[in-house]
């Protein structure tokens, strides 16, 4: 499915929801043997303004990125963090 699709269902769903922080994450990208499409895929997400992380689980690369960046937009959110 297209970003627009989803955002799309998205805000079928609740209007609310759509209007939160949104992380594009390409996941499994140690299954995409040509990389420069990968940045080619990210780079396009970049351009309509959206954070974009590559991820993979196997190889363990993007994971810590990608909870750093949880973190931050949950904070961004006014969300309390455990111990605060």
């Amino acid at each position: 499915r297209s970003l627009r699709q989803i955002e799309h269902e998205l805000a079928s769903y609740s209007r609310v929801v759509a209007a939160k922080p949104k992380i594009i994450v390409l996941h499994k990208t140690d299954l995409i043997p040509d990389r420069s499409e990968l940045d080619k895929t990210a780079e396009n997400f970049r351009r309509l303004g959206h954070p974009v992380l590559l991820v993979s689980s196997a190889k363990r690369e993007g994971l810590s990125e990608l909870v750093r960046m949880i973190t931050i937009k949950l904070m961004e959110m006014g969300v309390p963090m455990r111990g605060e």
